[in-house]
C-alpha cells in the first residue's frame, strides 16, 4: 500500500513495515507514523540500488530491520537512532544495548573501526562490499563476527584489544586462544 513517498505493508491492526522509500531526498527521516499506522519494521528493499540517500534517521518505534535491507545502501554516511531496540553512535547502528553491530555505513569516513567495549557481535549483513574498513578492533568480551568476507573485502586486520573468547594473531581472527 502506498502513503505519500512510502510503500508500506500492514503488519497488525495499527502497525506497518516500511517497505520502500519512493522519494528522491538524500536525508531520509522515517516517520514514526505513516498514515494511521505506527512504523515498527524496515523491510529488505527500503532503498533502491540507485538511491543517493546519505543519512538515515530511525524513529524510536522501529523494532526490527530486515538484515538484507542494507545491501543496497551504497551512499550511506551515517545513521541516527535513539530507540529502545536500536541506537546509533558516531553514525553506526547498534542494538539498544550496544551489544550487536547492526549496520556500518559504507561511506563513513575512515578505515579504522574500534568497537565499543560493550560490543559482543557483528550481525550478518552489517557491512556492504563498499565499506572502506581496513582495521577492525574489539575488546575481549567480543564473541561473534558473522559478516561474510565479501561484505568487507578491504578488511586487512582484526585486532583484539584485550584477550577474550576470540583472539587474533597477525590480523587473523580465532575462536579461543591461538
Amino acid at each position: 500500500m502506498r502513503e505519500g513517498d512510502w510503500e508500506i505493508r500492514k503488519i497488525g491492526k495499527d502497525t506497518c513495515s516500511v517497505e520502500r522509500y519512493l522519494g528522491s531526498g538524500t536525508e531520509l527521516v522515517i516517520p514514526e507514523r505513516i498514515g494511521s499506522y505506527q512504523t515498527v519494521e524496515i523491510g529488505a528493499k527500503l532503498l533502491k540500488k540507485t538511491s543517493k540517500v546519505r543519512s538515515l534517521s530511525i524513529p524510536r518505534s522501529i523494532e526490527y530491520i530486515d538484515p538484507e535491507a542494507f545491501q543496497s545502501w551504497r551512499w550511506m554516511e551515517g545513521v541516527k537512532a535513539e530507540g529502545k531496540k536500536l541506537k546509533s553512535r558516531d553514525g553506526v547502528l547498534y542494538d539498544g544495548a550496544f551489544k550487536s553491530l547492526v549496520f556500518y555505513p559504507p561511506k563513513k569516513e575512515g578505515d579504522l573501526y574500534e568497537a565499543p567495549d560493550t560490543l559482543r557481535r557483528v550481525l550478518p549483513g552489517a557491512f556492504s562490499a563498499t565499506v572502506p574498513l581496513r582495521t577492525f578492533s574489539f575488546y575481549g568480551s567480543f564473541e561473534e563476527f558473522s559478516a561474510k568476507p565479501s561484505e568487507c573485502p578491504r578488511l586487512e586486520c582484526i585486532t583484539a584489544l584485550e584477550s577474550g573468547k576470540l583472539s587474533t594473531s597477525e590480523g587473523v581472527l580465532f575462536k579461543g586462544k591461538k
